[in-house]
């Protein structure tokens, strides 16, 4: 075994010679054109060494943005529907670097198809820009990520699962857009569309998510994400589609298995869905699945962390936290934990240190806080949906907790909205 170590120790000198050989051998087997560039953006080794290829070249805007967010994670960009790109950053001998995997098609690209992506480059020529794309090799989004895989795990000694790689993605969907769509929900509950799901994942999934076993359910995630939970259609963004609504109803269950009420879960699961339906791109339909997995999983767990209380107390704030908008009082909960409502009370203050009037007055003020904030309902909708009496009593009831008026918060809400984004 030494021996042989330092035979490859002989033939490589540097390990820039070996990340170079092993970009020779990654393009002979995937036939994706690979380009590393220096912290100056001057090509350092590109392959391959093809006439079609010579003076192409990514524009400086296109390569720009691939560098500037792979100085984060590694970076996974689409363009036109039709062309894949990803970048990851190295260092070596404390000097930055950037490989560029791609360009990589999603399908079969026609000479009409062109003109939208000639931009893209420094050559305008559209003959030449044609001859180089019919070179290129067509790839499904999770193909090319496994290369992308066997890139990082090459350079940078580490490996990066699926589950992983679209997490890393995450800021291109703002966490608002999320918020935002599951407090309109509210409004408009729509029924949640299930994809069959065997028996036997779906236990695999529930008991990770019970668990908090991370590490398994990004396994079980890369999986599906893989194509082996079924072929559910044969074009691949409805394939992706209805993969993620599969696993949206499976993690739900597993949600509600591990404390989540049902409701919470169902409709969290929902707001997801309906985001998924409006992606155009497979990578951002999984970027969203990724994100579903982890944050029911996550708010399971902090349920699971605040469950000090006794169970009646526990049941009766999942209660109240899952119908604000219906009528809530002492007596309605009690029947629902089985108590009378004198012992509740007593039971409740005791342990929550506050009385249950105040402990749901609180709770709607919280929650008309987030649909000020995340919806356009109008002052008397926030009111009514909340289940005030009136529009005045919850004014006074915002006022006594927040120490402003509904529409005081809302306009401090948006100014400081307005100053983040200038900022």
């Amino acid at each position: 075994m030494k021996k042989r170590e330092m035979e490859i120790d002989m033939k490589f000198h540097n390990d820039w010679e070996r990340i170079c050989e092993f970009c020779k051998l990654l393009y002979e087997v995937s036939q994706i054109p690979i380009l590393i560039l220096d912290e100056c953006g001057s090509s350092r080794f590109f392959c391959p060494s093809l006439p079609e290829f010579q003076g192409i070249g990514l524009s400086q805007s296109i390569a720009e943005n691939l560098i500037a967010h792979a100085k984060q994670c590694p970076v996974l960009q689409t363009y036109h529907s039709i062309l894949s790109y990803a970048c990851i950053s190295f260092f070596r001998d404390n000097r930055p670097y950037y490989l560029i995997l791609g360009p990589a098609l999603l399908g079969e690209i026609s000479q009409s198809k062109i003109s939208s992506v000639a931009p893209l480059y420094t050559c305008q020529d559209t003959h030449r820009l044609y001859n180089a794309a019919k070179q290129l090799p067509i790839h499904n989004t999770v193909q090319f990520i496994r290369y992308t895989q066997m890139l990082h795990l090459t350079i940078l000694g580490e490996g990066i699962g699926l589950s992983d790689f679209f997490i890393a993605q995450q800021e291109q969907l703002p966490q608002e857009a999320i918020d935002r769509a599951l407090e309109s929900s509210y409004f408009s509950q729509k029924e949640l569309t299930n994809m069959p799901v065997s028996f036997e994942h779906e236990q695999m999934f529930t008991e990770c998510v019970k668990t908090g076993n991370t590490a398994e359910l990004k396994r079980l995630l890369d999986s599906y994400i893989s194509g082996t939970a079924g072929t559910l259609s044969s074009n691949p963004l409805r394939q992706s589609k209805d993969t993620c609504i599969a696993i949206a109803a499976v993690i739900a269950r597993a949600a509600i298995a591990g404390g989540m009420s049902a409701e919470s879960a169902c409709r969290l699961s929902d707001v997801y869905v309906q985001q998924v339906e409006s992606c155009t791109e497979v990578k951002d339909v999984y970027m969203l699945c990724a994100r579903l997995v982890f944050d029911l999983t996550e708010r399971v767990a902090n349920l699971q962390k605040q469950n000090t209380y006794s169970e009646p107390v526990t049941q009766c704030i999942q209660h109240i936290t899952d119908h604000l908008h219906e009528d809530l009082s002492l007596s309605i909960l009690a029947e629902q934990v089985q108590l009378s409502p004198r012992y509740l009370s007593h039971l409740f203050k005791q342990e929550t240190g506050s009385t249950i009037t105040s402990y749901i007055q609180q709770a709607r003020v919280r929650e008309a806080q987030n649909l000020l904030l995340l919806s356009d309902q109008s002052f008397l909708e926030i009111s009514n949906f909340l289940h005030f009496v009136s529009q005045s009593y919850f004014i006074q009831i915002f006022k006594r907790y927040t120490g402003m008026t509904p529409q005081q918060y809302r306009k401090r809400g948006q100014r400081l909205s307005k100053a983040n984004r200038l900022g």
